[in-house]
């Protein structure tokens, strides 16, 4: 006879409540880390396409790299600045 209860099935519930506070814990514990790493991957992706443009105009890889990440810099930095 078969059982229409099975016994070696745990709750999913509760382990998934659990992963999702040990996550939380774990995002709220690493966040001093994973800020500036996420805003520098926004930063590369948002300058790759520039690089990739003047690539497709013949600008070497240096150069191009160059124009895109020191003008952007200068920009972050004017931001920066406190106003007097």
């Amino acid at each position: 006879m078969e059982s229409s209860h099975k016994t070696s099935e745990i709750p999913r519930a509760p382990l998934y409540l659990l992963g999702l506070c040990a996550l939380i814990a774990f995002l709220y514990i690493a966040r001093d880390i994973l800020v500036p790493l996420v805003f520098a991957g926004l930063f590369a992706i948002m300058l790759s396409s520039l690089v990739k443009r003047l690539l497709k105009r013949g600008v070497s890889r240096i150069l191009a790299v160059a124009l895109t990440v020191i003008p952007a810099i200068l920009i972050l930095l004017a931001l920066s600045v406190p106003k007097p």
